[in-house]
């Protein structure tokens, strides 16, 4: 569906879509010699890319429900795109706002499991991100906005804390960690204070023709939790594919399977399939904000 809604943004404005030259430094862009589409993987597989695109996920979970001696499945579609600014010649700000758009969870409710579906909470951070040939830093705020549309799929509280990237890059790999911390600071007074973790790491290695091959799983910590239920740590592997359209229709496809080493019991993630999509937008805007040479 988003495929065929994005189709015509494409094909109007696709001469502005060049995912290669928008970027910081040089180690960002394809050398001359190098595969075009090899290129385009590496900066959308960078999490603080200056490629303007749309990420689209769908993931399937499968829950261990310890107490109640079964499984279930969660299933959930999620949007992030990234919006990079450049600022000055030397400085971006980006911002990723992520939200599930559908959110089919299973909660226990006084005894019996129960489903809840709808859309989850508005995560925004806002990364500075100085220019840089290898070495990737950024940091910033970060807000989650309470948008759920049931007690199940949020946390009912507004939430702030600080956001970081730090990673290395090359011409064949990229390994980076965008990490997140939240406080609950205003919200539903029926619901429980909120201190939060979320820590997604990259490692992906390019092939040749746009293929790469890696993984990108969250680590999740709920502070507020029994110690025994806290932390969510997962491992994984997946592939993806670059595809280009004609001159103004560029795409990722990828798929990764993850395997949550350490769990929480009481509906704990044990595994996940995720499908993603990923096309490239016409950037925001051309040159530096404020001044530039």
């Amino acid at each position: 569906m988003a495929l065929f809604v994005l189709l015509p943004v494409w094909s109007a404005q696709g001469q502005t879509a060049d995912p290669t030259g928008g970027t910081p430094s040089a180690g960002a862009a394809a050398d001359s010699a190098d595969d075009s589409l090899t290129a385009i993987d590496r900066e959308l597989t960078n999490p603080i890319s200056t490629t303007t695109n749309f990420n689209l996920r769908t993931t399937t979970y499968w829950l261990s429900a310890v107490a109640f001696r079964t499984q279930r499945v969660e299933q959930t579609i999620e949007v992030e795109p990234l919006f990079p600014f450049q600022l000055t010649d030397s400085l971006w700000l980006m911002t990723k706002p992520k939200i599930n758009l559908l959110d089919s969870k299973p909660y226990d409710n006084n005894g019996e499991i129960d489903r809840s579906i709808g859309v989850g909470d508005l995560q925004i951070p806002v990364v500075l991100v100085p220019s840089a040939e290898h070495w990737l830093f950024g940091t910033g705020p970060t807000f989650v906005l309470p948008t759920a549309t049931s007690d199940q799929l949020g946390d009912g509280k507004w939430e702030v804390g600080p956001a970081a990237v730090v990673g290395y890059r090359s011409s064949r790999w990229l390994a980076a960690v965008f990490a997140q911390q939240w406080w609950s600071f205003a919200g539903s007074m029926f619901r429980k204070d909120v201190s939060k973790f979320n820590a997604q790491y990259f490692l992906s290695y390019f092939l040749d023709d746009g293929w790469s091959i890696g993984m990108s799983p969250t680590i999740q910590v709920n502070w507020k939790d029994a110690k025994s239920q806290q932390l969510t740590l997962p491992i994984g592997l997946g592939v993806g594919k670059v595809l280009k359209f004609g001159e103004g229709i560029v795409l990722k496809l990828g798929v990764e399977m993850d395997y949550m080493v350490i769990r929480p019991d009481n509906f704990g993630q044990r595994m996940s399939l995720q499908f993603k999509l990923t096309p490239v937008l016409p950037a925001l805007h051309h040159g530096p904000i404020f001044g530039g040479s």
